[in-house]
């Protein structure tokens, strides 16, 4: 049997939870030839294996976090569009990898992610606004490089993205007094924004 036909039957096999992609997500950490498959797999046409890939690899790549370093930056742009937009977990996965990498990976994760600010899916910009500022606050190098991130999602086409980028900026700035200078002008020019939620959530954060 051919190791990508052993892999599918595994994710596919029917039990409570996700135990066949948990199995998968151990041979990931045993085998690069294994992690391969499964990335390619993130293309299948089927949902269910889709979804699972992804279960296998956020999984191996919490208890491994440098396991995606050494592959291209294609492939890791494209891992973490499939996560965010099927799970929205930006949170829990980069919780479980940001602890483990080096400042080099941080750097490297931080361009993949502002990358994706770029994304069709107001989700995965969303996404990535999140993880940005989670390694802007786990890390005082890369404030500026989240501060300007979430500027980014200030001015995002889609209102949820933006009312968002507003809340994360306020947490940011309790973390980071020394940007509340330089945070308060943006937000102010929010409140002139046509959507209420995204007025809204600015005049709660500049507590007018």
């Amino acid at each position: 049997m051919k190791l990508q036909d052993k892999i599918v039957k595994k994710l596919a096999r029917q039990k409570k939870g996700n135990s066949g992609a948990n199995e998968v997500a151990q041979w990931i950490l045993k085998s690069q030839q294994v992690l391969r498959v499964v990335l390619e797999l993130l293309q299948d046409r089927r949902e269910i294996i889709r979804q699972r890939a992804i279960y296998a690899i956020t999984t191996a790549a919490k208890l491994n976090p440098r396991l995606l370093y050494g592959f291209s930056r294609r492939l890791a742009l494209k891992l973490f569009d499939y996560v965010f937009t099927s799970y929205r977990q930006t949170r829990k996965f980069l919780g479980g990898v940001i602890p483990g990498i080096n400042e080099a990976e941080k750097h490297e994760t931080i361009e993949q992610l502002t990358e994706l600010l770029t994304s069709q899916s107001p989700v995965v910009r969303e996404a990535a606004i999140t993880g940005i500022s989670n390694l802007g606050q786990s890390d005082a190098s890369f404030r500026d490089l989240s501060f300007h991130a979430i500027t980014i999602g200030l001015r995002d086409r889609e209102p949820t993205v933006r009312c968002r980028a507003i809340k994360i900026m306020g947490d940011f700035c309790k973390v980071n007094p020394d940007f509340r200078d330089k945070a308060r002008p943006l937000l102010h020019d929010s409140l002139k924004d046509p959507a209420r939620t995204v007025y809204g959530e600015a005049r709660k954060q500049l507590k007018i």
